[in-house]
């Protein structure tokens, strides 16, 4: 995600601060930031939950202080999976499989 700002004759270098909060905090081990470039960075706790950000942009343009009004989105995170288990076939059934795809392939071939 990167954000961009349309002040009128605002530069890089002029300082562009983006304030930005959330109505969930225990979702993130590292609280959502923007940098100045519009890179928006986090890190989840890894729980499930969504949070709604709020960011506003501070910027200094010819010695005048400007705050855009609060613009919102959803972050939503998805429980983090542990302990998958993956099914295992045995022999016999490595088997089966191997002659069933064999045969599969010999009949498509003769049809």
């Amino acid at each position: 995600m990167a954000a961009t700002h349309s002040v009128a004759g605002l530069h890089a270098a002029q300082g562009l601060t983006f304030n930005v909060s959330n109505d969930n905090n225990a979702l993130f081990t590292t609280q959502p930031t923007i940098d100045g470039v519009g890179n928006l960075t986090y890190t989840p706790t890894g729980t499930r939950g969504t949070a709604i950000v709020t960011v506003t942009d501070d910027a200094n343009a010819g010695g005048h202080a400007l705050t855009s009004a609060p613009q919102t989105f959803t972050i939503a995170v998805a429980a983090a999976r542990q302990n998958v288990s993956v099914p295992t076939l045995s022999a016999w059934g490595l088997l089966l499989v191997a002659v069933f795809a064999w045969f599969g392939v010999r009949r498509s071939r003769t049809e």
